[in-house]
């Protein structure tokens, strides 16, 4: 990117300035109280950077925005869209960030929730949402010319299924006919919806049992692999294929401090968490609590949460004259 040229700057106290700054490198403005740093940073550079993005824009675009004058300037070469970041704290959350006040973090939170990709955190595979599109491209793309069955997870009764038209089950590898006769069958195991060998003329049967199996197992479809003596779990919703864990979908919600969804539990997205101080609450560890080891409840305006917190001890059948440093855990979590 070419050098940021400014010619004839006379903006508030600048004097027909003018000034070269070269690109991709930090330029810090110096120089004494009124000598024009902000005259030419923000009245003059930041402005017309502002609005020549501005003018840019549509202009319906433009009738929400604020009009911007052209700074006295004779000419300025080069410049891009500009973001001024001032010394005055324009932040009135204890939230805010500059992220948040130039609305970058808006943008960052829809890229996130866009590009993300979600793993489980116990066995670190991905949990992925598949379509049948997805299910269908990859069983042409990697069992082409292969036996496969069609499978979907059944837990109920042979007799349910065999109303239901469906005969044939996969136990460890190994197909059973039900209408062969009774067969010891473990508390759940996978039904063969279709059978066949994976190739384009198949495309459309292919669809209709992936589809149908989406319905019957629940959001769930089991490719089982003849030749390769291997199953493929493919999940239509976020849940982890081994440990069954179900997350939620990437919102940009997600990624907000500002929101209960992707704040941090601890700190609540306030960015640091408060905590008792024994050694500012208690300055003399080896004193009990009658006898005065939590030192701001000695001050006279406060002697009445004293006496409460006292008897509060006392119902909690712990010994107020015992030295603060002799308390147990449970007995300070009490007295917190």
């Amino acid at each position: 990117m070419a050098d940021l040229i400014i010619k004839g700057a006379r903006e508030n106290n600048l004097k027909s300035i003018d000034v070269t700054i070269p690109s991709d490198m930090t330029t810090v403005v110096v120089g004494p109280s009124g000598s024009g740093k902000s005259s030419l940073v923000f009245d003059t550079i930041y402005a017309e950077g502002q609005r020549r993005y501005i003018e840019s824009l549509s202009s319906y675009a433009r009738q929400f925005l604020e009009r911007i004058d052209k700074p006295d300037v004779e000419s300025i070469e080069n410049i891009s869209p500009t973001v001024a970041v001032e010394q005055r704290n324009r932040i009135k959350g204890s939230r805010g960030t500059v992220a948040t006040i130039t609305e970058i973090y808006d943008y960052l939170k829809l890229l996130y929730s866009k590009i993300g990709v979600t793993y489980c955190p116990n066995c670190k595979t991905e949990v992925r949402r598949y379509t049948v599109e997805d299910v269908v491209s990859e069983l042409l793309k990697s069992y082409q010319d292969k036996r496969i069955y069609i499978l979907f997870r059944f837990s109920g009764s042979p007799q349910d299924l065999i109303m239901s038209g469906f005969v044939r089950v996969l136990v460890n590898g190994e197909m059973f006919d039900l209408s062969e006769g009774q067969i010891e069958l473990p508390p759940e195991y996978y039904v063969v919806y279709d059978r066949f060998k994976v190739s384009e003329s198949e495309m459309n049967r292919i669809w209709e049992a992936v589809e149908r199996v989406t319905f019957l197992g629940k959001k769930e479809c089991v490719i089982y692999s003849v030749d390769d003596n291997e199953y493929k779990t493919f999940i239509f919703d976020t849940i982890c294929p081994t440990c069954r864990i179900k997350f939620d979908d990437l919102d940009p919600r997600l990624f907000s401090f500002d929101s209960p969804i992707g704040a941090c539990p601890e700190c609540k997205g306030f960015g640091n968490i408060l905590r008792v101080d024994e050694k500012k609450l208690v300055p003399d560890p080896n004193k009990s609590l009658f006898a005065g080891a939590i030192e701001m409840f000695n001050k006279p305006s406060l002697r009445h949460i004293f006496y409460s917190m006292i008897n509060f001890m006392r119902d909690k059948n712990v010994d107020v004259n015992k030295p603060f440093n002799k308390l147990t855990a449970k007995e300070k979590h009490y007295l917190y």
